[in-house]
């Protein structure tokens, strides 16, 4: 993990020589070694003195099929508004961001690809070594459960060595999530070895304990624009109210600082009253479900809405 500080400017220069290239100019074209979990023992996110109170945060973005704007997105726009607002808001503090890309274990060369946790602008450096494989098959389902047996197995953090803590987790993707890790897909994929399959209940449950859990569905995305409802409820079951809705991809990056912020304590209409009219209308129907449960904090597990 760098010790460098996080660079407003240096983004918004690498932003500007980005706009107008396109996904391939962009993004690796095959799976960067660097990135192969196979090859990785332990991503560790620490405090130094620039941070000293380091929170690990893990986006898993899903870059199967039409998902590869999620990426494209966060790394032209989206990941200069998450960091100078989680900078300026300070709903958790000193952010480490690792960026993980997501496929399909099914069908896929590369289900799981991992970044380093970053302070700085090197995260963009990371986002742009990602492989937007653009694959994921019929089965109704992603491989949204390796990035959470990562997180729980490869990862290392002072916020919970230190302080226990826990860090954050956020997938964001259009699919249901697989009901089974298999310990096939760990072993081809993650290179670690799993006696048996698990539920992935099981997986969520036991990721508590290092890092809080989110996932935003992208309604725009393929699938969830046939199968939204079937979408919603998976996830829920599993996440509750800290699985949200978002209608506009383009800003995926003002619902995670307001998620952040809710949970942090700070009232949903003081959180999106911030952004912009447009942002505020996205985000509100965001938390739609959230407000008619009567429940106080995303991350607490609830009965689906």
């Amino acid at each position: 993990m760098g010790h460098s500080r996080w660079d407003s400017d240096a983004y918004a220069t690498y932003s500007s020589s980005i706009r107008d290239s396109n996904r391939e100019e962009i993004f690796s074209s095959r799976i960067n070694p660097e990135m192969d979990p196979k090859s990785i023992s332990f991503r560790e996110a620490r405090d130094s003195d620039n941070h000293p109170n380091s929170t690990p945060i893990i986006v898993g973005l899903d870059v199967t099929g039409s998902m590869g704007m999620i990426a494209e997105q966060i790394a032209k726009e989206g990941l200069g508004t998450l960091v100078n607002e989680i900078l300026q808001r300070r709903p958790v503090p000193d952010p480490a961001l690792c960026f993980m890309a997501i496929g399909d274990a099914y069908c896929d060369q590369a289900p799981l690809q991992v970044g380093q946790f970053e302070s700085d602008i090197v995260m963009a450096e990371w986002l742009s070594k990602m492989w937007l494989e653009g694959g994921g098959g019929g089965n109704n389902c992603e491989s949204y459960d390796l990035p959470y047996y990562f997180a729980l197995y490869h990862t290392r953090t002072d916020a919970k060595e230190k302080r226990d803590r826990p860090g954050i987790i956020i997938t964001i993707g259009d699919e249901e999530p697989n009901a089974v890790t298999r310990a096939s897909d760990v072993s081809r994929f993650v290179g670690s070895s799993l006696q048996e399959d698990i539920q992935f209940d099981d997986l969520i449950n036991s990721v508590r304990d290092m890092y809080t859990p989110y996932h935003i569905i992208a309604a725009e995305g393929s699938y969830a624009r046939r199968r939204l409802e079937d979408v919603k409820v998976a996830w829920r079951g599993y996440l509750g109210n800290a699985a949200l809705v978002i209608s506009d991809h383009t800003k995926i990056a003002e619902l995670i600082v307001s998620m952040l912020e809710v949970d942090a304590g700070v009232s949903i209409d003081e959180s999106i009253s911030k952004w912009q009219e447009e942002t505020q209308r996205v985000l509100r129907a965001s938390f739609a479900d959230f407000l008619n449960s009567g429940a106080n904090r995303l991350s607490r597990r609830m009965d689906v809405v």
